[in-house]
């Protein structure tokens, strides 16, 4: 990961980091959020997906329940005192629901491919708009979620009648040598932050429910535990 920011102010926080009292690591904060849908074609995709708002243990805005299966959020929308977060990737990725033991895909019924968790997770990747604000101030907007790639979920065979490796990068949501999407995200005591996921141009139809999840990766600063090094 970097250790320079396009701002001045992160690099610096991160580089007069007293370490006799905090610490440096290497964190993720991740909400992978489970949405219904329904095999006779009679759910939708909401129209909104909040991100990050709730901290774990709640219940997500799609009517689930959490733990740190879907989010290690302790404080909703901000990373909380005495904690400093730069965030520099954002990765995006789809997932079964945790409960599915449907196979993935069905090789030999052309119906059961168009309803499957594959064509799904296209559908969402191929389509959103991804906004996060700070201070309700726009940092970022991209359309659409498969924009932001992650370097990881399920790979598709080549069924959808074109090559296989391209199947794979479609569905894995992968750029060859490129993992995360890059951001400037700097946290610190009460800045809170918004991250929403659009579909302004209509919603569309799921068959699975399946999980869309967002993972932000950077550098946590926190107190030294077990206290102070000498």
């Amino acid at each position: 990961m970097r250790t320079q920011s396009i701002d001045p102010y992160i690099s610096n926080v991160f580089k007069s980091v007293d370490m006799k009292a905090f610490e440096v690591l290497v964190h993720t904060m991740y909400h992978i959020k489970t949405i219904s849908g329904k095999a006779d074609g009679t759910v939708n995709v909401p129209s909104e997906l909040s991100y990050f708002q709730i901290k774990t243990g709640q219940q997500d805005d799609t009517g689930f329940a959490t733990s740190y299966e879907d989010i290690n959020m302790e404080v909703p929308g901000q990373i909380g005192t005495p904690y400093k977060f730069w965030g520099q990737t954002l990765h995006a990725f789809t997932l079964p629901a945790k409960d599915s033991e449907k196979p993935a895909l069905d090789l030999f019924d052309k119906a059961a491919v168009e309803k499957s968790f594959l064509n799904d997770s296209v559908k969402l990747l191929n389509r959103g708009v991804v906004t996060l604000n700070i201070l309700n101030q726009p940092i970022l907007r991209v359309a659409p979620i498969g924009m932001i790639p992650a370097g990881m979920a399920a790979k598709a065979p080549s069924v959808f009648g074109f090559d296989a490796d391209v199947a794979a990068q479609t569905v894995e949501n992968g750029v060859d040598g490129v993992s995360g999407y890059p951001i400037d995200l700097y946290l610190e005591d009460q800045i809170s932050f918004d991250f929403r996921v659009n579909f302004p141009s209509g919603v569309f139809k799921l068959y699975n429910t399946l999980r869309l999840g967002f993972a932000i990766k950077g550098f946590l600063i926190r107190p030294r535990q077990g206290g102070g090094r000498a």
